[in-house]
């Protein structure tokens, strides 16, 4: 019998560990044949003050997070991280981070068309953003990524011109706040467990093996 779980994954658009961690989920699901996996992103901006023209993002991190260069490891690390998962996130740290607002909004627009078009719609962001530098807080750009999966570029300019669903996404990082969610990725396993972190694809499969398993037997 095949099993259903669902994982609501907490995780913002400019996180390198969140962008390897989709990559490694989804390949853990491309592994199991006897658990349907349903992902759905949910947003939790790390730096929503953010102007939408963004900052240099080493110093920016470096201010935020005064001991991050003794505890982060390097780009050619993390990059090494991505690529075993089949994610060239390119040779050099982005050189600005972007307020990823809009990026989210976009994600719940693609949504309404399907959780594999937000899917495919969220690995593209990533590779635009770590692979080519762009700026995923402009509109054409993000209008460009979702003509890229099949949806119209005309309705994600009109969509995005307005300020449909900012609320949504806001009330929505305000509720995995209010559970102590406050880094990403985390990984909510049907509304029940949570995982934090970068995993392999090996620990995601376990995970989700375990928990399809739990399910079955309630």
């Amino acid at each position: 019998m095949t099993a259903t779980v669902r994982i609501d994954m907490v995780t913002d658009t400019t996180c390198p560990w969140s962008a390897i961690a989709l990559f490694s989920l989804l390949r853990a699901r491309s592994t199991l044949k006897d658990v349907q996996v349903q992902v759905h992103l949910q947003p939790l901006e790390l730096h929503p003050a953010l102007e939408a023209a963004g900052v240099e993002r080493t110093p920016y991190l470096q201010q935020q997070m005064p001991f991050r260069s003794r505890t982060q490891p390097c780009w050619a690390d993390i990059r090494l991280h991505g690529m075993a998962v089949g994610l060239d996130m390119g040779t050099d740290e982005p050189a600005r981070l972007y307020n990823t607002l809009d990026a989210h909004r976009l994600l719940q627009w693609a949504d309404l068309h399907g959780r594999e078009v937000q899917l495919e719609l969220a690995q593209k962001l990533i590779l635009a953003y770590f692979s080519q530098g762009a700026d995923i807080s402009n509109h054409q750009v993000l209008a460009d990524q979702a003509a890229a999966v099949g949806l119209s570029r005309t309705q994600a300019l009109a969509y995005l011109a307005g300020q449909e669903d900012a609320q949504a996404v806001r009330e929505a990082e305000s509720f995995y706040r209010g559970m102590g969610i406050v880094t990403v990725p985390t990984f909510i396993f049907n509304h029940r467990q949570l995982l934090r972190g970068n995993q392999t694809p090996e620990s995601f499969a376990r995970a989700l093996q375990h928990v399809a398993a739990a399910s079955t037997t309630l």
